[in-house]
């Protein structure tokens, strides 16, 4: 069996309005001076839509890009970029997924479009052409891609786990911690 998990990166340092702002949902954290990435279980069902909300209302509130990723059964890695509550760009590595999404979020999938969109949250340094190597090459198992992309971004704060496997497997990720 693969992995299924969820979680969600803002690009803000902002973590006590985000303490104050998810106060009352399940959620674990890490976080640097860039990053903060979140680990819901709100969105751990993998429900598209749930997710879909979860990251407009973060992105919208504490105005700042967020990025959302979905790995299904180590086959499939998904994301979902915002920008202060709008959808920019959206990824699935399997075509199944598609045809689950509205026809705006499959028309950015099928743009592929990816790289110079994340180029703009990506690291300094990082070019369009990096970012898409990421897509373009092959990967046995979508954690692995979700690891390539997150360096090549710079987001050092996500661990390809879900708060399923911080709850329920007593996973040890130090810098990982419950929100509240």
């Amino acid at each position: 069996m693969g992995a299924f998990f969820t979680n969600i990166s803002l690009k803000t340092n902002d973590l006590e309005t985000i303490k104050v702002a998810l106060k009352d949902k399940k959620v674990f954290v890490s976080s640097n001076p860039i990053w903060i990435t979140i680990y819901p279980q709100e969105t751990e069902e993998q429900d598209i839509a749930t997710l879909h909300a979860f990251t407009q209302t973060c992105s919208s509130m504490f105005r700042c890009p967020a990025i959302a990723f979905l790995v299904h059964d180590s086959d499939a890695l998904i994301y979902y970029y915002y920008k202060n509550g709008d959808l920019i760009d959206a990824f699935t590595s399997l075509e199944e997924f598609i045809e689950d999404e509205s026809e705006d979020t499959q028309k950015l999938i099928t743009e592929n479009n990816h790289g110079a969109l994340l180029k703009e949250i990506a690291k300094e340094g990082v070019t369009e052409d990096q970012i898409n190597n990421v897509f373009s090459s092959k990967h046995v198992f979508a954690e692995d891609k979700l690891i390539d992309l997150v360096k090549v971004l710079g987001i050092d704060t996500v661990e390809p786990i879900g708060y399923k496997y911080l709850v329920d497997e007593k996973a040890e990720h130090p810098n990982i911690q419950p929100l509240n």
